[in-house]
C-alpha cells in the first residue's frame, strides 16, 4: 500500500513547470479536503467560463488564491480560540477543591433537574438511574421562585437529604447569559455574578438541603466563558460546597460530546445515568450552532477526519485532484 501510495504521488507531483510560475497574490500554499476543493471548484467555474478564454487561468487562479486567504484567517481564528480555551481548561482542572475535606455525606439520593429545552428529553430523562431522581420545568415559564418551591418539594419527597444536585440545560451561546430559565439568566461573559440577585431563591434552596456535597452544571462550554471559573468559584461561595462544570461540550462521544465536568474531573454519566439506556440519547447540552468554543473545536476536528487533503500552490489545485478535474481531464486519461 505505501509504495502504490507514494509511486501515486508522485505521478500527480507538480511539474518544474508549475512549481515555477508566480501567481499574483497566489504564494501561500495551504491544504483543503478533496470535498471541499470540488465544491469550490464547481462553485467557481460557471463564473470563470464566461470569461475570455485568456482571462480564465488567472481569474481561476485568483479566486484559489483569495480562498486561501480566508482559509488561513479561519484557521488563525480557530488557533486563537483554541489556545484560549486550553487555558481556561487549565485553570478550571486547577480550581481547588474548597470542600473536599468535608465530611462524606450519608445520602444516596440525587437531583437532575431537567429543562424542557434539553432535545431529545425522554431519552434522556428515561437513562437517569432512579426516576424518582427526576425534576423537570419548564423553560419558558419557570422561575427562580417556582424552582426553588420545585426542588424543595423534591428534597423533602426524596426523605430530606441529597448527595448530589444536576441541573441539566443548554450551556451559554456566543456571548450574553446562561439562562437556566427564560427569566433566570446567570452572566457569563465577564459581568460580575450577584448571589443575591434574581437567582437567590434557587440558590437558597439548594444550599439549604442536607447532605448536599456537589452541584454539578450539566450544560456545554460553562467553564470555558470569559467568565466561567469566576462563576463556578462565586456559585461555591454561594452555596457552600463543590460546583461542577464543563469546559467543552456535553453529550454523548459519538455526537462529539463527553460527560466529564472537568472542573472537578467528575463522571456525570456514571453519576447520574444508566450507561446502557444513555447510548440512546441523541442530543447535546449546548445553546444551537452559535455555541462559541464547540462551533470551532467541531471545525477542527471535522477538518481532522476529512481524509484526503489538496494543496493548493500559488492558486491553483495540485496532484491527483488536479489532473481528475482538468477540463478537459486529459492528463487523468494519460
Amino acid at each position: 500500500m505505501g509504495s502504490a501510495a507514494s509511486s501515486s504521488e508522485e505521478k500527480y507531483a507538480p511539474s518544474a513547470d508549475e512549481e515555477a510560475e508566480h501567481v499574483p497574490g497566489g504564494d501561500d500554499d495551504y491544504d483543503v479536503s478533496a470535498a471541499a476543493a470540488a465544491a469550490f471548484l464547481k462553485a467557481i467555474r460557471p463564473v470563470v467560463d464566461e470569461l475570455p478564454e485568456d482571462q480564465r487561468d488567472g481569474a481561476e487562479a485568483a479566486l484559489w488564491a483569495a480562498a486561501g486567504q480566508i482559509y488561513h484567517d479561519r484557521d488563525d481564528e480557530v488557533a486563537a480560540l483554541d489556545a484560549e480555551l486550553r487555558e481556561a481548561r487549565a485553570r478550571a482542572v486547577a480550581l481547588p477543591n474548597k470542600f473536599a475535606c468535608a465530611s462524606a455525606s450519608t445520602a444516596t439520593a440525587r437531583v437532575v433537574l431537567v429543562s424542557s429545552r434539553v432535545p431529545d428529553q425522554e431519552d434522556l430523562v428515561a437513562a437517569v438511574r432512579d426516576q424518582a431522581w427526576v425534576l423537570r420545568y419548564e423553560w419558558e415559564t419557570a422561575t427562580a421562585e417556582s424552582l426553588a418551591a420545585a426542588v424543595a418539594a423534591k428534597i423533602e419527597a426524596l426523605g430530606g437529604a441529597v448527595d448530589t444536585i444536576a441541573l441539566v440545560n443548554h450551556g451559554p451561546p456566543e456571548a450574553g447569559a446562561w439562562a437556566i430559565a427564560k427569566a433566570l439568566e446567570i452572566p457569563v461573559d465577564g459581568a460580575p455574578f450577584d448571589a443575591g440577585g434574581a437567582a437567590a431563591p434557587l440558590l437558597r434552596a439548594i444550599a439549604g438541603a442536607k447532605g448536599l456535597r456537589r452541584v454539578d452544571l450539566l450544560a456545554c462550554d460553562i467553564a470555558a466563558t470569559p467568565n466561567g471559573v469566576t462563576l463556578v468559584e462565586q456559585l461555591e461561595k454561594a452555596l457552600g460546597v463543590d460546583v461542577a462544570a464543563s469546559t467543552d461540550v456535553t453529550g454523548n462521544l459519538r455526537h462529539g460530546g463527553d460527560w466529564t465536568l472537568e472542573t472537578d474531573d467528575v463522571d456525570a454519566a456514571e453519576t447520574y445515568f444508566d450507561a446502557a439506556a444513555l447510548v440512546r440519547w441523541d442530543g447535546l447540552l449546548r445553546a444551537g450552532l452559535r455555541n462559541g468554543f464547540s462551533k470551532f473545536l467541531r471545525r477542527r476536528r471535522e477538518r481532522e477526519k476529512r481524509g484526503r487533503r489538496v494543496r493548493v500552490r500559488r492558486g491553483r489545485p495540485t496532484g491527483r485532484f488536479h489532473h481528475e478535474n482538468h477540463d478537459p481531464p486529459s492528463c487523468a486519461i494519460q
